[in-house]
């Protein structure tokens, strides 16, 4: 009797297609060189936060640096914004885990975030997030 594969939960691969498909419309943007604005390729208006205050919103970057991710500059995009990159870093790594849990079923995204518990995940990302706004500042 020949083993079956083993079954992907409909999490990993729901959580493997989003990331790639984030990265595939990363690629399709031009990362913008002053750091911040590449959201505005996507019609959205430009950051009212930034011109009104002064200083950078908190999300300030993230889509510059996601895309950068994207396009193979993680120096650049740890720099643009860190939450940024860590958001563009891991939407690579989950369609390749999803791929690698063919192989290791441990390596399943979904298994992943069920064993790490959803909201330690909401919260060390907050906590990223919070200290790169605060990095912005330096």
């Amino acid at each position: 009797m020949s083993e079956s594969p083993p079954r992907r939960g409909p999490l990993g691969v729901a959580l493997g297609i989003a990331g790639a498909a984030l990265v595939v419309g990363a690629l399709g943007l031009e990362p913008d060189p002053r750091g911040y604005g590449t959201h505005e390729q996507l019609g959205l208006p430009p950051c009212g936060f930034l011109p009104g205050s002064g200083i950078p919103c908190p999300t300030c970057g993230v889509t510059t640096a996601f895309t950068l991710v994207a396009h193979g500059r993680p120096i650049e995009a740890v720099a643009a914004q860190p939450f940024g990159a860590l958001l563009g870093a891991i939407a690579l790594a989950l369609p390749v885990l999803l791929v690698a849990s063919c192989v290791a079923p441990a390596l399943d995204p979904g298994t992943l975030v069920a064993r790490a518990r959803p909201w330690r995940i909401a919260l060390a990302l907050l906590t990223v997030a919070l200290a790169s706004w605060g990095l912005r500042f330096l």
